[in-house]
């Protein structure tokens, strides 16, 4: 389970998140389903789409393209990678096994996005020196299951949440704020309260337009 943003930074770092979370869920989905193919270079193609969708992020919306991205634009970012990188496939795609063969790369992308996520809220709240003890061990446990999903009038929102991926994808439409600005709500959802931030936030990563920052 990932446990603090720090892992977040650089090549060495996503080491980490392939290791605890994309590796482990791949490894999961061969276990269950003997069909799925894996691209041989599936590690360093997720990486590669990650580090040109935050240059991407950074040089197009922020003011200082050196700065870094907040966490739902970095979360943003892994998620469209997994799914822009393509890295599983079935060989049977029309049997007639489970049409969850169907969204692979988008459930990976969510499982990672939200694993992700929940790393980053659990640092911030941990680091915020202005929270008491108490808030925070209260704050900390409304993350203990995950990033919750708010329930639908229609059909379930994980499985919305793999069909607009796909279509983003299908489309060729990656809007990192729009998916960013979903990221964040799906905190608010979780934290049932404003968002967490750490004490001394970097004011660079912000967008070029002087709006709030999430």
């Amino acid at each position: 389970m990932l446990k603090d943003d720090n892992i977040f930074i650089d090549k060495n770092s996503y080491e980490k998140i392939w290791e605890v979370v994309i590796n482990p869920t791949i490894q999961d989905y061969q276990n269950r389903y003997s069909e799925i193919v894996v691209s041989y270079n599936a590690k360093e193609a997720i990486w590669q789409e990650y580090v040109n969708l935050n240059r991407h992020v950074k040089l197009t919306y922020m003011r200082d393209a050196g700065g870094k991205l907040d966490r739902h634009k970095v979360c943003a970012c892994y998620m469209y990678a997994i799914i822009k990188a393509n890295v599983l496939s079935c060989r049977l795609a029309d049997s007639d096994t489970e049409q969850s063969y169907l969204a692979l790369n988008e459930n990976l992308a969510i499982t990672v996005g939200m694993s992700v996520l929940r790393a980053f809220v659990l640092s911030s709240i941990n680091c915020n020196e202005e929270l008491s003890e108490a808030t925070k061990a209260s704050l900390g446990k409304r993350v203990d299951d995950g990033i919750i999903f708010p329930d639908c009038n229609h059909g379930d929102y994980r499985n919305n949440f793999a069909s607009e991926l796909h279509y983003t994808k299908k489309e060729n439409n990656y809007n990192v704020l729009s998916l960013a600005n979903i990221l964040f709500l799906l905190e608010i959802h979780t934290l049932q309260t404003e968002a967490v931030h750490k004490q001394g936030k970097n004011k660079n990563a912000t967008n070029k337009k002087k709006s709030k920052r999430k």
